[in-house]
């Protein structure tokens, strides 16, 4: 009976340790670098790339080994029959019972002493696949890193423009009930109670939308990311963007993984210029070799023969192939060279679009400071005087809707500016958000605060 009771209670201490564990774990928030770690680890097509990289440093180990001799063992046993008969006479075939054992053995040393290149352009072409497939991967990673900070982003933006849509649907509430209030006790009139309700409906409707932008920014994340999302944390500028747009471009052409994808594959095609041309040299081997035979081709005894040779080959004349390749390999060379000319211009004008709205975003952002400021000033001003009546409803109103579209500006603004700084990052092949928490910015609170009310009463 003890026994049983410790049981019982050793699980129920391990339930509720579990539960404990489970709740403290989902309390936890999740950094904008663990979103991204948590993305890198679980896309599926970072992971295809990186074992087509690993695929190819096998394809260089297998080129280099051109370099190497080749050695090749030949074994044989058998019976056979063998005659011999300048007469041609009719007795001349062997017996049916004229079989004899039979055997051979012969060992074979090549090594390569010239191949025109042939090996090098190999191994050249392998090197500059590798580097190609090693940049498309970090392509790859960079790009899943900012779709994952954007869409980390998102939601936590939507999550803010959720609380500011809640305010501002508590703000109409507000307003409702007073004028409701006033129209019961004859101070009012039917005509500011129905526009009121017009506006709370109106202010409802922004709230269910907001709500639903949210279920499609956490699908996304999902999609990105691996798992829905616990607790997402704010994230600022990461304040490492340079201080023009001269430094973004050299670093763009130093950096950017594309761009030194295609770099790599222009020299890839050199490469293969190269090999094709390699066809117009002779090859020369040095040739070691060992053969043992017994009862072979009609000898009634063994034989040893060792041989060391050096053989050259070389085609004269192959209809034209060589030179046809040639000039394919010529082609697809200046062919990857105008797309490496094509890809940095398309680099070059989204970083200098990127880099203009980054600019804006922040003309925009101290702009919409002050809207905020002004509007909420101006609300407050306008509630007061309504119940006075030197203000309409309508005033109120357009007032407090003015102070809640501007305040919602202010934040997508704030959250766009901060991943157009993460983009440009990402073109120069830099991009990196930090370890840290970055607090919540102090007017995040002010916007969803309860603006006063006391005038409407």
């Amino acid at each position: 009976m003890i026994t049983k009771q410790i049981k019982y209670n050793l699980h129920y201490l391990l339930l509720v340790a579990l539960l404990l564990l489970m709740t403290v774990l989902s309390a936890q928030a999740t950094t904008l670098s663990q979103s991204v770690e948590q993305a890198l680890l679980s896309n599926p097509q970072l992971q295809a790339l990186t074992y087509n990289q690993r695929a190819i440093e096998y394809d260089l180990k297998q080129a280099k080994g051109g370099y190497l001799p080749s050695i090749n063992l030949l074994l044989g046993y058998g019976y056979g029959q063998f005659s011999e008969d300048d007469s041609g006479s009719f007795n001349s075939d062997p017996d049916d019972n004229d079989w004899k054992s039979r055997s051979n053995a012969t060992i074979r040393l090549v090594q390569k002493v010239y191949d025109g290149g042939e090996t090098g352009n190999q191994v050249s072409i392998r090197e500059a696949q590798l580097s190609s497939a090693d940049h498309w991967t970090k392509a790859t990673a960079q790009a899943v890193a900012l779709d994952t900070i954007t869409a980390h982003l998102n939601v936590f933006q939507q999550q803010e423009l959720i609380s500011l849509a809640k305010k501002n649907l508590q703000i109409h509430r507000n307003i409702y009930r007073s004028l409701a209030e006033r129209e019961q006790a004859g101070a009012g009139n039917i005509a500011d109670v129905t526009q009121a309700q017009a506006r709370l409906a109106r202010a409802e409707s922004t709230l269910y939308l907001s709500q639903a932008d949210l279920s499609r920014t956490i699908a996304k994340y999902t999609q990105v990311a691996g798992s829905p999302p616990v607790k997402l944390t704010y994230a600022a500028d990461p304040r490492t963007l340079p201080e023009d747009l001269t430094t973004v471009l050299q670093r763009l052409e130093k950096h950017n993984p594309e761009l030194l994808a295609v770099t790599a594959e222009m020299a890839e095609a050199g490469s293969r210029l190269a090999l094709a041309r390699v066809n117009y040299k002779p090859k020369i081997d040095l040739e070691l070799s060992s053969r043992y035979t017994d009862h072979m081709d009609g000898n009634e005894s063994w034989q040893n023969s060792n041989a060391a040779m050096i053989n050259l080959s070389w085609n004269l004349y192959n209809g034209g192939q060589d030179k046809a390749g040639i000039g394919a390999a010529l082609l697809r060379k200046n062919q990857s060279r105008s797309k490496r000319a094509a890809k940095l211009a398309e680099l070059t004008e989204e970083a200098a679009t990127a880099w203009a709205e980054y600019a804006s975003l922040q003309r925009q952002k101290a702009a919409y400071f002050d809207a905020v400021e002004f509007s909420r000033k101006t609300f407050e001003a306008y509630l007061k005087q309504f119940t006075y009546s030197q203000r309409s409803l309508l005033d109120v109103l357009s007032a407090e809707n003015e102070y809640f579209q501007s305040a919602v500006q202010l934040i997508r603004v704030d959250i766009n500016a901060t991943l157009t700084v993460y983009h440009l990052l990402a073109l120069s092949g830099n991009i990196q958000p930090s370890y840290n928490t970055d607090a919540v910015p102090d007017y995040y609170y002010e916007l969803t605060q309860a603006l006063p009310m006391t005038g409407a009463n």
